[in-house]
């Protein structure tokens, strides 16, 4: 069983041509967080709102995206999957974030915000790559 791979990864619907051997990569190194081009879902900020939508996990292919959890809201992590976030606000730490999916109320006013994000998998089916430090 898979388990660690068992929400595997996403991306947009698209058509293939007959006669055409597409040419697609899924989990190639190195996976990472990162916001792929085209998602569905970016992070904006809508007012006093701040939409974080940032994949913990991205591979080397456009698009191809995924989480830690399947999208069940319960915020499950698959086994060996590790994730923190931070955020701050003109350096100070935001209190209530932990994750870099989440809505956070933000004050009117004009400031710097910048998002830590760490990524660990301790499973024996990552061999490369395992951890990841992006702000």
């Amino acid at each position: 069983m898979d388990e660690p791979l068992a929400h595997g990864m996403l991306d947009q619907p698209r058509t293939f041509r007959s006669g055409r051997l597409p040419g697609e990569t899924w989990q190639g190194a190195i996976v990472r967080p990162s916001i792929p081009a085209g998602t569905a879902t970016p992070t904006v900020r809508e007012g006093n709102l701040l939409r974080l939508r940032i994949p913990e996990f991205t591979d080397s292919q456009p698009g191809h995206w995924s989480r830690t959890s399947a999208g069940d809201g319960l915020g499950e992590v698959p086994q060996g999957d590790l994730v923190s976030a931070d955020l701050y606000r003109d350096g100070e730490k935001v209190a209530g974030v932990s994750s870099a999916w989440q809505d956070v109320s933000v004050p009117d006013a004009p400031t710097r915000y910048r998002l830590d994000l760490s990524t660990a998998r301790d499973s024996e089916d990552w061999k490369a790559g395992v951890s990841t430090d992006t702000s």
